[in-house]
């Protein structure tokens, strides 16, 4: 309900995929999955727009985002993404859309249990929380070349 059309990535296979394609057996890829759920939430499938253009990162993505909007004429995006990601997807897409005339916006998932008050005390939070932050600066290190 944030916006009229939803575009997300394709993302790279999993190890052995190409091996279940030879064999012609249906291994859905995660786009795949993520418009069989939108689709199934009651969004329409002409508002779904899934690319064909793999990406391998958040930058690669903003990338792709930034084509798109050109292509399209798009003037607004919002990121919607996990709430430990939303600081540096934030900054890439918007470092990325600059000059473009694009405003981004970035929303943390409603679905994910991530909970800012208490995320230290499960695990799998605090691995996401240290690896955003190493990339975070990595991000850093990286534009001051």
């Amino acid at each position: 309900g944030l916006a009229p059309k939803i575009f997300f990535a394709g993302e790279k296979a999993p190890d052995g995929y190409e091996v279940l394609e030879k064999r012609d057996l249906q291994y859905p890829r995660s786009q795949d999955l993520l418009k069989m759920v939108l689709e199934a939430s009651g969004v329409p499938p002409s508002a779904c727009t899934a690319a064909r253009r793999i990406v391998g990162s958040t930058r690669d993505e903003a990338e792709l985002v930034r084509d798109v909007c050109k292509k399209a004429g798009y003037n607004a995006v919002i990121v919607v993404t996990s709430p430990t990601h939303t600081r540096r997807a934030g900054a890439i897409f918007r470092r990325v859309l600059d000059g473009t005339g694009v405003e981004v916006m970035v929303a943390a998932s409603k679905y994910s249990e991530f909970r800012a008050a208490d995320w230290w005390k499960t695990e799998r939070f605090v691995e996401a929380v240290v690896l955003e932050y190493q990339k975070l600066f990595y991000e850093m290190i990286r534009n001051l070349w």
